[in-house]
């Protein structure tokens, strides 16, 4: 081999080497700063999230608490009024309100009564063999027949207060990809 054969073959392995050092390290450098930059969107858009679940939240529990506080709820826990559910809980407003399900527990946490959305944005009162489960907290997340509901509950109250709690209230808000 002559000398200008090793002296390019040198250069041409260092640029080699060179280069490919070059590459990955800029590689490694600009994938770490997209990941990071990645994470910091993905984190923003969760508190985002939680926010807003949070805000339905307490909407829940306020419109929930306007029912539940109520002498007008607090009778229909002693003798089943149609009255007061036609006057209170029709089609057109639980529509407006985005809710799924509203539904009344008796002291023993069994169903008393309760609606729900179907086909149509139509209600029907809920039948016996659904599983609704009695809500453990004020408000929070619940899983119903493979679906996500969001959910606000209160005790079943007369307006002063005064008086055992009769049942609770439970309205129940479809989570979807909104």
């Amino acid at each position: 081999m002559n000398i200008r054969f090793k002296i390019t073959f040198t250069l041409l392995i260092t640029l080699i080497i060179y280069t490919l050092t070059l590459g990955i390290i800029q590689n490694a450098q600009i994938k770490s700063t997209f990941d990071k930059s990645e994470f910091k969107s993905a984190q923003k858009d969760l508190e985002k999230i939680f926010v807003l679940l949070q805000k339905e939240q307490e909407k829940m529990e306020d419109l929930v608490y306007e029912y539940a506080v109520w002498d007008d709820s607090y009778s229909f826990m002693k003798v089943k009024n149609e009255e007061y559910l036609t006057t209170n809980y029709y089609d057109s407003y639980l529509n407006d309100k985005d809710l799924s399900f509203v539904v009344f527990f008796d002291i023993h946490k069994k169903i008393y009564y309760g609606k729900e959305k179907i086909k149509n944005n139509k209600w029907e009162n809920i039948i016996d063999n659904i599983s609704i489960p009695f809500p453990q907290k004020k408000s929070g997340i619940i899983k119903i027949n493979d679906t996500y509901y969001l959910y606000g509950a209160h005790e079943i109250l007369m307006n002063n207060k005064l008086g055992k709690p009769r049942g609770m209230l439970v309205f129940y808000k479809k989570l979807d990809d909104a």
